[in-house]
């Protein structure tokens, strides 16, 4: 650097301002690195708490209560339930008549909950095993990512 009268600039300028100029560009480079890296390191992850069934005598159906929270830092598409492997379709219906409320293809955000009931008439048969009281049923989650399985008795 040369000033008008032809005499140099000071050293400790110089160096100061190559510094600063070092800081702001390691600074720029830092965010724009955490914010790239922030996009690739989201994660889902369901928590099912205690899933439960309360029998009505008047329908002789249980009522199981789900309630699926997103504990982890991305949105989670749900895309089905199944019943001891048995999938329901879209409207949340299995072919035996139990179905789901509502309809578990929707998308819980991250930090939030969703509620289901899932209705199954006393006497039903899903695969092989005919659904009396004190069976054990398997419900499994599906997202687009993986599945999520919690054991409720009835």
């Amino acid at each position: 650097m040369r000033i008008a009268d032809g005499k140099g600039a000071s050293p400790v300028l110089t160096t100061s301002i190559v510094m600063a100029m070092s800081l702001v560009v390691g600074l720029a480079v830092t965010l724009w690195m955490s914010g790239i890296v922030g996009l690739f390191t989201k994660f889902e992850k369901l928590e099912m708490p205690m899933p439960y069934a309360v029998y009505n005598e008047s329908t002789k159906s249980w009522a199981v209560k789900l309630t699926i929270t997103n504990t982890g830092s991305a949105d989670a598409q749900l895309v089905g339930v199944k019943l001891d492997g048995i999938l329901c379709d879209s409207s949340g219906a299995w072919t035996h008549g139990s179905r789901i409320d509502p309809a578990p293809t929707q998308a819980i955000n991250s930090g939030r909950s969703k509620s289901f009931t899932i209705t199954i008439k006393e006497g039903d048969v899903i695969g092989t095993k005919k659904l009396i009281m004190g069976t054990t049923i398997y419900l499994t989650i599906q997202t687009t990512i993986t599945d999520y399985v919690a054991a409720v008795d009835i």
